[in-house]
């Protein structure tokens, strides 16, 4: 399933059919709804229209009892920018890999 039919199906108000059927049945439906809505939340296309870390902490620990609506995400075929962040690629030509990530070790003085 793909961002725009998670989003369609949020929309209709059916979303806990994006769920693999082994998890319907013993998922918290509430919570999951939660989830799906934070998650469309974190991939709006204007960046001023996402939550910060600290509202989706908040979200969902229940401090913020709010959410706002989310929009229709940007069409992932017009954008290469939401399919990059959800197989974790980078913006050239070369072949994605999920596994590809950088990391820094901090070593103190």
């Amino acid at each position: 399933m793909n961002l725009l039919q998670a989003w369609d199906q949020w929309r209709e108000q059916t979303p806990i059919n994006i769920l693999d059927q082994n998890i319907k049945e013993s998922c918290n439906v509430s919570e999951v709804v939660k989830c799906i809505q934070i998650g469309l939340l974190c991939v709006q296309e204007k960046p001023q229209d996402r939550p910060t870390m600290t509202q989706v902490v908040s979200y969902l620990s229940g401090s913020l009892p709010e959410l706002s609506l989310p929009e229709k995400p940007i069409n992932c075929n017009q954008s290469g920018i939401v399919q990059r962040m959800l197989v974790g690629g980078s913006s050239s030509g070369s072949a994605l890999s999920k596994n590809e990530m950088s990391v820094t070790i901090f070593i103190p003085r």
